[in-house]
């Protein structure tokens, strides 16, 4: 019997779908916490991914990309919006049916200790979503079915152990971990058994949350390259976080810039390094720092701070920090759409992305 393609790849319709999410929070504010305000952490973020590529997303710190991460795994609940996968409505699932759905959607997390019991072993962390979740039916059988509703088995004791030995010489550790304990490794190995738990219930969508930012340049290689071999060994389907763009540029197909909440361009990798539309892009890539220090320029002094979200300005968020803004940057809210002399895929949200006056190269923006 052929085998069935997923109901996402049949209908050719992307795997991952968010559209107009938004997530706000209510914070305290005002003297001794009398008044509420309310946090727009993500606002108004739409999307896809397709089956077996990988979207990069980047910005400064709480810009909103681990909240949107998050948001999208139901890890947290939404104020608004919809999230589909594989054409299923995450939002609209009941507890049973997200349940069965978790394990198509797994997430790595960016503090390797902090996401690893420090009580468990890591056979137990490994281990605990396949004795949760049990085996899926086609690694038994050899079949292929749709994430939602690929039937799982409970496993014995023995399978759950053998499972996860392999899982652990998967990513670079040994069966003879095991009995070990989380503080009995380094942060590198952390991160390894923290993607092996990851790949225990053979997901088809893997949130990265910055999996490399807390660890060490010469083991970041490491555990990228090893993410790039089991994306292809296994045809994860990847959201990866991030803030490095060296690091987003080598192992993504497809980059958003995250500003305030809200996405202010994308752009196929290569297209959105070799041109970038938006003045904020341009200063993440006039920041990045050069590794030929013959090659170093001018150093770039950046106006103003990024504003509050809980008080965002009001037009294009990035207006006070931007040196081309004009009036209507000030009260207008450019929309997220392509503009003239951008490819297709291209898009960005700026009154004047489409000027030609606009330097070619990253490198030529210097903000006073």
């Amino acid at each position: 019997m052929p085998e069935q393609p997923d109901a996402a790849e049949a209908n050719g319709e992307p795997l991952l779908r968010v559209e107009h999410l938004c997530k706000h929070f209510t914070v305290s504010a005002g003297l001794f916490g009398r008044h509420k305000a309310t946090l727009r952490a993500v606002e108004d973020v739409s999307f896809s991914i397709h089956s077996g590529r990988t979207l990069g997303l980047v910005g400064e710190s709480g810009c909103g990309k681990t909240t949107l991460g998050r948001t999208i795994l139901r890890l947290i609940p939404p104020t608004s919006g919809r999230v589909y996968f594989d054409g299923v409505d995450v939002f609209a699932l009941g507890r049973a049916e997200l349940r069965r759905l978790r394990p198509a959607m797994q997430i790595i997390f960016q503090d390797p200790a902090g996401s690893l019991n420090p009580r468990m072993t890591v056979a137990s962390i490994v281990g605990e979503g396949l004795r949760v979740h049990g085996v899926r039916g086609r690694e038994r059988n050899g079949g292929r079915s749709g994430a939602a509703a690929a039937p799982r088995l409970k496993p014995s004791d023995r399978e759950v152990r053998e499972r996860v030995a392999t899982l652990l010489q998967r990513v670079g550790l040994s069966a003879d971990d095991m009995p070990r304990f989380p503080h009995e490794f380094s942060g590198g190995q952390r991160q390894r058994i923290g993607i092996a738990r990851a790949l225990a219930l053979q997901p088809r969508l893997l949130v990265c949350d910055e999996p490399v930012s807390a660890l060490d340049v010469s083991i970041q290689a490491q555990i990228l390259n090893l993410l790039a071999e089991l994306r292809s060994a296994f045809e994860l389907t990847c959201l990866f976080i991030a803030h490095n763009l060296a690091v987003v540029r080598h192992f993504c197909d497809e980059v958003a810039v995250m500003y305030l909440g809200r996405i202010v361009e994308q752009a196929p990798a290569d297209e959105l390094f070799r041109r970038p539309a938006h003045p904020y892009t341009r200063l993440l890539m006039a920041a990045a720092l050069e590794p030929d220090p013959t090659r170093a320029g001018e150093p770039v002094l950046i106006r103003g701070e990024v504003p509050s979200p809980s008080d965002p300005p009001s037009g294009c968020a990035f207006h006070p920090r931007c040196p081309h803004a004009e009036a209507r940057c000030r009260t207008e809210t450019p929309p997220l759409t392509r503009r003239a002399g951008l490819t297709i895929g291209h898009v960005a949200a700026c009154h004047r992305a489409d000027e030609p006056s606009w330097p070619d190269g990253a490198g030529a923006i210097r903000l006073p």
